[in-house]
């Protein structure tokens, strides 16, 4: 029975594109977010930025986006060290298990990046935040992997 090997791509996509905002159009986005369509964003901050939303203030906001930023980055680095991993792991044909490893890794920390613009709660922002950088972590250890069974090859 012949064994197909499965290709190790994992390819770095960054869904977030920047792009200039005003303070207005940035809440009325997030005033959306929560289901507030009818709220005159200019209006509210020239009120000092304050309205209340479900159980979330502004300033709760800004901390919510602060935790949806803090995942992103999470996911970016997991998302680096798995692309790297599995780059160097297909081309030396070394390490390909830390290198799935490390993959399957970034999946989670995306997914947890993801779920945390869609959190109900600061708190609850910020665990999956922490579940982030736990599969980040993960991702960059299984990196390492890789790189010292490449290295220990080279000086065997």
């Amino acid at each position: 029975m012949e064994s197909r090997r499965t290709p190790l791509r994992f390819k770095i996509i960054n869904p977030h594109v920047s792009s200039v905002l005003t303070a207005e159009d940035r809440l009325a986005s997030r005033l959306h977010l929560f289901g507030v369509v009818t709220a005159d964003p200019s209006a509210t901050m020239a009120a000092g930025g304050f309205v209340q939303v479900s159980n979330l203030t502004i300033p709760s906001m800004v901390e919510l986006d602060v935790a949806v930023s803090d995942a992103q980055c999470a996911a970016e680095m997991a998302a680096g060290g798995a692309a790297m991993a599995s780059e160097w792991a297909e081309a030396s044909g070394i390490g390909e298990d830390d290198a799935r490893e490390a993959i399957s890794a970034a999946i989670r920390a995306h997914v947890a990046a993801e779920s945390t613009q869609r959190a109900r709660s600061i708190d609850e922002a910020w665990q999956f935040a922490a579940a982030a950088w736990a599969a980040a972590e993960t991702a960059l250890d299984a990196d390492g992997r890789v790189v010292g069974a490449i290295a220990e090859a080279l000086a065997s």
